[in-house]
């Protein structure tokens, strides 16, 4: 930060996603309409943080987008055919999310949504055809958030000038090529379910 009430815009979005973060993290002391509600705040607070910091040409390399998201967690690894028999750099190993701990975030988040997990999504909005939905985890995608987040923050988090623009660019690849999405489908389907009439929602236990 230069001076008070004067930051540089990867600082602002750094302190959102350490929000978001931590707004991720204190969820289990959160009803699941509570958890939602404030989640569908926060997404709106990350996205906007992210315009003029994190918005770069959708033609990026897509291999080196491939390269952060392997290192990024150990799921990658097996989903990205040129990216077999890489690991995690070794400074970078307690940083990375297991399969393991996707896994079982996963569980728990689906368990507490229960049926409002799944919703629709349009997978290419500029498709020059209108592409047939897809179904969607709410789940899968706060995971994958704060998943990509959570990995640069630590990265931003380190404090020098190196580890700051790596985070920076890590955000920027996987904003444009996989979270940023997410965000927005999330937020859609967060709409949808906080509008709903009173006794169609979900219920302050966690229940549908």
């Amino acid at each position: 930060m230069d001076t008070a009430g004067n930051e540089l815009p990867a600082e602002s979005f750094a302190k959102v996603a350490r929000e978001w973060c931590t707004l991720f993290q204190a969820r289990s002391g959160m009803t699941a309409a509570e958890f939602l509600l404030r989640t569908q705040g926060m997404l709106a607070r990350l996205h906007a943080a992210s315009v003029g910091v994190l918005h770069v040409d959708r033609e990026t390399d897509p291999e080196t987008t491939l390269e952060f998201l392997a290192s990024a967690t150990e799921a990658h690894l097996d989903r990205v055919q040129w990216a077999e028999g890489k690991t995690v750099p070794a400074d970078r190993t307690h940083l990375a999310m297991s399969h393991a701990e996707w896994v079982t975030l996963y569980q728990e988040l689906s368990a507490l949504f229960g049926g409002a997990d799944r919703h629709w999504i349009i997978g290419e909005p500029l498709a020059p055809e209108v592409p047939p939905p897809e179904s969607s985890s709410l789940a899968d995608e706060l995971i994958d958030i704060y998943r990509d987040v959570r990995y640069g923050l630590q990265m931003w988090e380190r404090g020098d000038e190196a580890s700051r623009g790596e985070a920076v660019h890590l955000w920027q690849l996987t904003f444009v090529h996989h979270w940023g999405a997410h965000v927005l489908d999330a937020l859609r389907a967060l709409h949808a379910m906080t509008t709903l009439p009173p006794d169609e929602r979900l219920e302050e236990d966690g229940g549908t």
